[in-house]
């Protein structure tokens, strides 16, 4: 970047689900985004996309004072990725990590709709990651924290709402799953358009501007998961049906 009197470059990025975002922002203005939903894996996606953005705002990587980040809920591998890669840049400059909500940045991203927005995204095993935040114009408010939810749960609760004369919109890679299930139920629900309906760096930026972040060190900062990885799971539950078949043995 060679304009002067520039106080903050930001570089941001999100790899928590399906998609991959990137973008540098020069005090608070994105000067530069990609977005990829081509079904490559992030360790294939991710640093070539910073390279881009970088390049394409005329930005060393020694210039960056901040790194935002989703992390999580979401893909294990992803947000994983995500992290990994933040602390790495982080760590040699020193430089506070803007951790975001992966809900927060989907539901921001969406600024301008009138109503309760409800991103998702696949949990696997029948769930959704969800949050639910209300849009209007003095801003966003969160209604309740990022969880694991069933998507019928998800619809009961969605259907409150509606009764009380709110406009509902999903978006996030679990939206299928829950529009879905609204049908089933009858219950009316918007679509996010397709620019808004996968976390963009901007619905970052705008995360951050609504307060949904926290500020660490490259020391402190970790991922969001909710839920044990598969393979933790898959662990706990062999060893559950172990201790079953020992009891069942002694008895």
């Amino acid at each position: 970047m060679t304009e002067k009197n520039i106080n903050e470059m930001i570089l941001a990025f999100d790899t928590s689900g399906q998609s991959c975002a990137t973008a540098v922002a020069a005090d608070g203005k994105v000067i530069a985004s990609a977005f990829s939903n081509s079904g490559l894996t992030h360790s294939k996606t991710l640093l070539p996309s910073i390279e881009s953005v970088l390049k394409d705002s005329q930005t060393d990587v020694s210039q960056i004072n901040k790194i935002a980040l989703t992390v999580g809920p979401g893909s294990f591998t992803g947000v994983k990725i995500g992290v990994s890669t933040a602390k790495g840049l982080a760590f040699a400059k020193k430089l506070p990590c803007l951790a975001v909500s992966t809900m927060a940045a989907l539901a921001c991203g969406a600024k301008g709709f009138d109503g309760i927005i409800c991103p998702v995204s696949d949990a696997r095993r029948g769930m959704l990651y969800n949050a639910v935040f209300r849009c209007e114009r003095s801003g966003f408010t969160r209604l309740c924290e990022d969880r694991q939810i069933e998507a019928s749960e998800l619809v009961n609760e969605l259907s409150e709402y509606v009764k009380s004369g709110e406009k509902i919109l999903i978006l996030g890679d679990g939206a299928d799953i829950l529009e879905k299930k609204c049908e089933q139920f009858g219950l009316l629900v918007y679509r996010a358009a397709q620019n808004v309906a996968y976390i963009h760096a901007e619905g970052i930026f705008e995360a951050i501007k609504e307060g949904f972040y926290e500020e660490k060190t490259a020391g402190e900062l970790t991922a969001v998961y909710l839920r044990p990885p598969q393979a933790e799971r898959e662990r706990l539950e062999r060893l559950a049906a172990e201790q079953k078949q020992k009891e069942k043995e002694n008895n």
